[in-house]
């Protein structure tokens, strides 16, 4: 699909940061999830197991959901086809 406007560069540079993006929240679930393991320790043998199904579920989403915001914000918008077009 090519994007009017755009040049390969420019996807390649979106790809980029993309990938950037997904590390970055690895790391911090994986720091976060560490975090709650080692303060859920006391209380049960599998803490790392439950705190990462915590992290992964509950802070994950909300995570990913602002960097893919932050990323979308300043990218160029895809643009609807114009009402003219004769699609319905």
């Amino acid at each position: 699909m090519m994007i009017r406007g755009m040049t390969l560069g420019a996807l390649w540079r979106r790809g980029w940061w993309v990938i950037l993006i997904l590390i970055a929240s690895d790391l911090l679930l994986a720091v976060l999830s560490a975090v709650v393991g080692f303060v859920l320790k006391p209380l049960s043998a599998y803490s790392y197991q439950i705190a990462g199904c915590l992290v992964g579920i509950i802070v994950g989403p909300i995570i990913l959901g602002l960097f893919f915001e932050l990323l979308a914000s300043d990218l160029p918008r895809i643009r609807e086809p114009a009402s003219g077009d004769g699609a319905v």
